[in-house]
């Protein structure tokens, strides 16, 4: 399926940027940017909504997971509520999403 391929390439951005992760300021800037092509990417192949597959949909998490994790490493208390707030609206969406037991 074109969601099933769309999270397999982004998953390898993911992968390319989670290698690269640093707290430092410059670097944030950068993953910054790359989280917030690949979370626009998740919005426009609707990886994220109810009539996705459970894959996608643990994909569009991971990345939002990672990108929050991030986000309160660099300090970066704005990105971390926006994260949070998608991952509370994929919750409310999936709530038998494994890692919400977590």
């Amino acid at each position: 399926s074109v969601a099933a391929a769309g999270d397999k390439l982004l998953g390898g951005g993911v992968d390319k940027v989670h290698g690269g992760s640093s707290s430092d300021t410059g670097s944030w800037h950068y993953l910054l940017d790359q989280l917030r092509a690949i979370r626009q990417d998740i919005l426009v192949q609707r990886l994220h909504e109810p009539t996705s597959s459970p894959r996608s949909v643990a994909f569009a998490e991971t990345v939002y997971l990672l990108n929050a994790r991030w986000a309160l490493c660099a300090g970066d208390l704005r990105q971390y509520a926006q994260c949070a707030s998608q991952l509370r609206l994929l919750y409310r969406t999936w709530p038998t999403l494994p890692s919400k037991a977590e």
